[in-house]
């Protein structure tokens, strides 16, 4: 499962759509091609019209998908060339172009189909003056489109006049066509769902991407049921893996006919969750007849399915025939399709094709007139070049990182093939690769400087503010950002600032190089008889209200002056609001040590005799000791360390 395995050019297989008018012979044609009645349905044959998908195929190199040409029956037609490479577009010689040959015309266009044959059938009907004015009048009506140099076959499917010629064509069409793209993961449309006696359960469709073997787990989507596949047939054979551009016919364990329908995927696991909101580009027909207005109700053909929305266009109230734009489809139930998948529109009533387009956003945000504007973000998207469209991911995302994971699963492409472009990006400085808790994640370049400018203009205004403060603890920098900051991007910035030399990390504080805690001649005056007031309180200093109130100082002024003195070591803070001076600190450590070194331990009660102090105040500084590495608790004593006080 997953991506496909490199295929010679021999071995090139396509799908064969056909399309055109009702009664213009096209199920006749691919009989006359393949020896296969594609017309299946008892009422297909009494009626002599395709109702629903057919299916045939023409040795191993390539199945046909046969639609109905019916107006009624447009819906499956869709669905039935939404998958396919190559067209097989037939006009009656005795009809010419009529109202479905035009529709059907306008559907392949815009489901990007790019490659075809034109197929004038029933030439045994007409005389040879009327095909010239016939070819003549197809030849207009597909100028400008894909199918404008497309080779015009006469052919009979009665007579079989031109079949050996329109067979010639096919086999080099098919051999001139280019591999077509594989996202990688396993995705594959149902068009059709059956049961097979003594086997269960059967699905068939065309593999848009990736690959799949017998044994494999599967999910169907959006129904999320999840699947094992039993047994796989290619063109009516068994075959023990299908992959990208190949027709199949799954058997699968898991899944019961009931509970699936035409329009359910067949999906690789873990990729793809079922969305009713999708950004797309739209176009809107010349022949639609009238603007499209913003909220219209909608019908929308995408893979294989028919789903009912309404479309909120962007950055207009309607949308003129003829024109295209950036738009939203908010569905009436939820779907799973493709990055870049090209859809149909019809309207709600009467039922015309009025335009269509592709799919840039799969996960798109809910917006509404007042939200962000995502139009420089869609018309990022619009090539579909992958490159670009990771690096809008990457950059839309901001603050956080996005993981290879994730940015798999919104361009619905396997994290494989991601890798190089996102290797590319990193090496041209565009991205910037981070690696957390074993999570490798990415982030945009600009969001790295914007981060790097924030946390060095807030150090600055800090030092500022705080001038005797050593540093400012990272923690509270890192919530501090006027932006919320993706973990692993605050460590790779601090990293990034720090090997420049741009910042200075002391244990948990960050500072700017040039910061230096200088006591101006006032607070030199402060310090001395702070600290000669805490050499006097002896291992009971007093707590920071006390000793401002003793002082004469402000508790603010004091509780910094504390601070910058205990990050020169001057003091050991042993309370949130109690210091000890160093030497008082390191006295009481030598009576610690002595102590231990003759009895091996201490307990709190001969700590506090030893200070000659009170419990609160030994407690507190056996407590800074274990946090010091001085000591270690063990049950209700304390055992010396290796480590001493600096």
């Amino acid at each position: 499962m997953g991506r496909s395995m490199a295929q010679d050019s021999s071995a090139r297989r396509a799908i064969i759509g056909t399309a055109g008018h009702v009664d213009h012979g096209k199920s006749s044609l691919v009989k006359a091609l393949t020896g296969t009645d594609p017309d299946r349905l008892k009422e297909e044959k009494e009626r002599g019209m395709t109702i629903d998908l057919g299916f045939a195929y023409l040795g191993d190199k390539a199945a046909i998908v046969d639609v109905p040409g019916h107006e009624r029956f447009i819906k499956n037609m869709v669905a039935g060339v939404s998958t396919i490479d190559l067209v097989l577009f037939v006009v009656a010689a005795d009809d010419g172009v009529m109202p479905q040959t035009r529709e059907h015309l306008d559907i392949l266009n815009l489901l990007r189909v790019r490659r075809g044959i034109i197929a004038l059938n029933k030439i045994d009907l007409v005389e040879p003056e009327w095909l010239e004015l016939v070819e003549e009048e197809i030849r207009s009506l597909v100028r400008g489109t894909f199918l404008e140099s497309a080779p015009v076959v006469r052919v009979s499917a009665v007579t079989g006049e031109g079949i050996e010629e329109l067979r010639r064509q096919i086999d080099q069409a098919i051999a001139e066509l280019p591999e077509r793209a594989d996202r990688g993961l396993f995705f594959m449309p149902i068009d059709r769902v059956f049961l097979l006696k003594g086997f269960g359960t059967v699905v068939t469709g065309s593999v848009l991407s990736g690959q799949v073997r017998v044994g494999d787990q599967l999910e169907i989507q959006p129904k999320g049921i999840e699947v094992r596949v039993r047994s796989i047939q290619r063109h009516g054979k068994p075959v023990e893996l299908v992959r990208v551009a190949e027709r199949a016919g799954i058997n699968l364990l898991g899944a019961e006919k009931e509970t699936l329908e035409r329009g359910d995927v067949l999906v690789e696991p873990g990729f793809y969750t079922p969305t009713d909101r999708l950004d797309v580009q739209l176009q809107l027909l010349p022949s639609a007849g009238r603007p499209l207005r913003r909220l219209t109700r909608l019908r929308l053909h995408l893979g294989t399915g028919e789903y009912l929305c309404r479309v909120w266009l962007y950055d207009r109230e309607s949308l003129d025939p003829g024109e295209e734009c950036l738009a939203q489809l908010r569905l009436e139930q939820k779907v799973v399709t493709n990055w870049g998948a090209p859809f149909v529109l019809r309207s709600y009533s009467p039922l015309v094709t009025i335009g269509g387009g592709v799919v840039l956003d799969v996960y798109p945000a809910r917006r509404g007139r007042k939200g962000p504007s995502p139009l420089a973000f869609l018309q990022s998207q619009k090539d579909l070049d992958l490159g670009r469209a990771l690096r809008a991911r990457i950059q839309l995302a901001g603050l956080q990182s996005t993981d290879l994971k994730s940015l798999a699963c919104q361009l619905t492409t396997h994290p494989d093939l991601l890798k190089a472009h996102l290797g590319q990006l990193m090496a041209s400085g565009e991205i910037v690769g981070l690696s957390r808790a074993g999570r490798e994640s990415f982030v945009h370049a600009e969001a790295v400087r914007r981060v790097e400018e924030n946390l060095l203009e807030l150090l600055r205004r800090y030092h500022a503010s705080y001038p005797l403060r050593e540093g400012m603890n990272r923690s509270e920098a890192q919530e501090s950002l006027p932006e919320k900051v993706d973990p692993g991007l605050f460590e790779a910035v601090l990293e990034r600032l720090t090997a420049r030399g741009a910042i200075v990390q002391q244990g948990a504080l960050l500072r700017l190089p040039e910061h230096e805690v200088k006591l101006t001649e006032a607070e030199e005056t402060l310090r001395a008889r702070l600290l000669e007031e805490l050499d006097r309180s002896g291992f009971s200093p007093p707590a920071v209200g006390e000793l401002s109130a003793r002082l004469g100082v402000g508790v603010a002024q004091l509780t910094a002056l504390l601070s910058a003195l205990d990050s020169k070591g001057e003091v050991l803070q042993i309370e949130s609001d109690c210091y000890l001076t160093r030497r008082l600190a390191k006295q009481a450590e030598q009576l610690l040590r002595r102590h231990c070194e003759e009895r091996g331990e201490i307990t709190v009660s001969e700590f506090r005799e030893l200070l000659g102090t009170t419990r609160r105040y030994a407690l507190a500084l056996l407590l800074r000791f274990d946090e010091l590495g001085v000591t270690e608790r063990v049950g209700d004593v304390r055992r010396l360390k290796a480590d001493r006080l600096s």
